[in-house]
């Protein structure tokens, strides 16, 4: 069993394989993660602005008013998600 393993090898070829779809998998776990809290779904300012078509300077302006409900965490902010009655998602 002198035998030499290098990329060639069916094994490593197997191995190096599910590697990359265990990174695969990690990366898009990350890209959808969303933060919760007492099993609350929350958003980032980014993702916020997006999905209102604003700025996140525009968000800033909100929350200083009050009219967008949001919590600080170790510096961040974060958006409740509130789903509105009706829409279906």
């Amino acid at each position: 069993m002198n035998e030499l393993i290098n990329k060639e090898n069916e094994w490593i070829i197997h191995f190096m394989g599910s590697l990359d779809r265990l990174l695969d998998n990690v990366e898009h776990l990350t890209a959808n993660y969303r933060p919760t809290l007492n099993g609350e779904r929350f958003f980032t300012d980014k993702e916020v602005s997006v999905r209102l078509k604003v700025s996140c300077r525009t968000l800033q302006d909100y929350r200083n008013e009050g009219r967008i409900a949001y919590i600080q965490l170790d510096g961040k902010i974060f958006y409740l998600c509130i789903r509105a009655s009706g829409t279906g998602g």
